[in-house]
């Protein structure tokens, strides 16, 4: 078996496996995860003084993880932006949808915002196809200055 070295391969990482999102109560986020956005429980689990539920939409797996001292996922220093993006099929009606059930929207075109979720956590969404930039921050704003 020949060995190649790691210049020759095509990427260490495959794909993304999952991303876990911390949440302060598991059962309100399933309720915003599940009931709205439509994400399927694909396992769930007890351990210790944490309880975790993995979801999935696609390809995509989120893991919430419930914790007592929960700090909410925030956006970046400018604009509407997350590190956490879904993509939506037509953000205008998702947004709406949302809005119609009390769940905090900012808009930030007609194609992409951001919610938060009862965790407070800042979840992006848009809907613009798979490796095109999401929203007006990606292509005009300023990296932000380190401390």
């Amino acid at each position: 078996m020949r060995t190649v070295p790691m210049s020759e391969q095509p990427g260490l990482v495959l794909d993304v496996g999952s991303m876990v999102l911390h949440v302060k109560d598991l059962d309100e986020g399933l309720r915003f995860y599940h009931d709205l956005l439509g994400f399927q429980v694909t396992d769930g689990a007890h351990r210790g003084c944490c309880h975790r539920v993995k979801i999935g939409a696609g390809a995509s797996e989120l893991v919430l993880l419930e914790i007592d001292d929960h700090t909410p996922l925030a956006m970046k220093c400018w604009g509407l932006d997350s590190p956490v993006q879904l993509r939506v099929s037509n953000f205008a009606q998702a947004a709406t949808f949302l809005e119609g059930k009390g769940v905090r929207v900012e808009r930030d075109d007609e194609h992409s915002g951001v919610v938060w979720d009862p965790s407070g956590n800042a979840i992006g969404l848009h809907d613009h196809p798979p490796g095109t930039a999401t929203g007006k921050g990606h292509r005009s704003q300023p990296a932000c200055r380190r401390r």
